[in-house]
């Protein structure tokens, strides 16, 4: 899971909106038409903040394959308040086994968050594709795949096809080649149409390959 800094502002109608509408209700956002469509214009500022991945597998998401998703859920009456709040908004994908649609109302404070800067150092992979804690007594990083379903067959399958492509043991162009689609990555180069960045950390690591940050 890549950490995504929120560093951006939110979009200037989406702020003026709350601002007529603060009695508003999620599915109110979608009938919003003030300078265009808001909920795009939310989803694509959010796309372009996670580098175009999946705020939680990391698979490239467009516009129109994505929604909006809350980390501490908008159906969770104790979250009601961080319906419209811009730090709690992510862009995920809409695969049904797993990520946003997965996840569905569950949330923690102390399950892996994309927004936490040390989500990177909780997650591992093995060589077959599989997501695995770096810590085995980690088990909020347990609950946080399986409710996420990140070791769903579709995801394990495009993890291991990536690494059989990319690992060669460290050695010849594949380091050049790892270095090069980490530095597309980070400045928004389509070198890399695939996502799973921190896929190529793990390989990166495993080999001792120094990857830009």
């Amino acid at each position: 899971m890549k950490h995504i800094k929120k560093e951006t502002s939110e979009p200037e109608n989406f702020t003026r909106w709350k601002k007529r509408h603060k009695e508003a209700i999620w599915k109110d956002l979608s009938k919003a038409s003030e300078n265009g469509n808001l909920k795009s214009e939310l989803r694509e500022k959010l796309i372009a903040e996670q580098l175009g991945m999946c705020c939680y597998c990391e698979a490239i998401i467009s516009l129109d394959e994505c929604h909006i998703e809350h980390l501490k859920p908008k159906g969770n009456s104790i979250y009601q308040k961080e319906m419209f709040s811009y730090g709690n908004l992510l862009a995920s994908c809409n695969r049904k086994e797993s990520c946003g649609q997965k996840k569905g109302k569950w949330y923690s404070p102390e399950m892996v968050s994309p927004l936490d800067e040390n989500c990177e150092k909780r997650l591992t992979y093995t060589l077959d594709g599989n997501i695995i804690p770096w810590d085995k007594k980690d088990t909020l990083a347990i609950e946080t795949i399986e409710q996420l379903g990140l070791n769903c067959s579709k995801l394990k399958d495009r993890r291991r096809s990536i690494i059989m492509v990319l690992d060669n043991g460290g050695n010849g162009l594949e380091a050049v080649y790892l270095k090069t689609i980490a530095k597309g990555i980070l400045n928004r180069e389509k070198v890399w149409p695939d996502g799973f960045y921190t896929v190529l950390l793990f390989l990166a690591e495993l080999y001792e390959i120094p990857l830009p940050q």
